[in-house]
């Protein structure tokens, strides 16, 4: 089945950015969609993303966690189940090529990114090199977090409502 493209998605509502971080700069060729749905034991979201030329660390095992993937092109999600702690929380990358990282985070150096954290979670990724479009899936166990299921549900509902405004 294609990425994106399962029932679960026909309901999620998406949210879109082609902007940089700092929301200075506009870039449309490169606009990217997201989601997020929360369940009974996960949570999961698609992202859908144009490009013009794809930047990633290619011939290596994409079995294999990558450190410093956020340095090429990725998907990520951040999730922080204790909004209290401002700087504990979980992020979860995949490249187009499906390589991949999880990340519990404890800090604000790089030394408080801990990449021997396992959450276990699903993601898959492809490339429609004609259309200048790759997409990614990712399911993430809430039980990687240690939260219950409404947790996940606001979780998932926090993520995109953050991506709708945008900015």
């Amino acid at each position: 089945m294609q990425i994106c493209q399962k029932k679960i998605w026909k309901r999620a509502n998406w949210g879109q950015f082609d902007h940089s971080m700092d929301g200075k700069a506009n870039h449309p060729a490169e606009k990217t969609r997201v989601a997020a749905v929360g369940q009974r034991s996960y949570i999961y979201s698609p992202f859908w993303c144009k490009y013009e030329d794809l930047n990633i660390f290619g011939g290596e095992d994409a079995t294999k966690e990558r450190w410093e993937l956020w340095n090429k092109d990725i998907a990520e999600v951040f999730l922080n189940p204790q909004p209290e702690r401002l700087w504990h929380y979980y992020e979860f990358e995949v490249a187009p090529n499906n390589q991949w990282i999880d990340l519990e985070i404890t800090g604000k150096g790089i030394s408080d990114h801990d990449a021997k954290w396992n959450s276990n979670f699903g993601h898959a990724a492809q490339v429609d090199s004609k259309n200048h479009v790759w997409t990614a899936e990712m399911r993430i166990p809430l039980s990687a977090l240690n939260v219950s299921t409404p947790t996940g549900n606001r979780m998932a509902r926090e993520l995109l409502s953050r991506d709708r405004i945008g900015r």
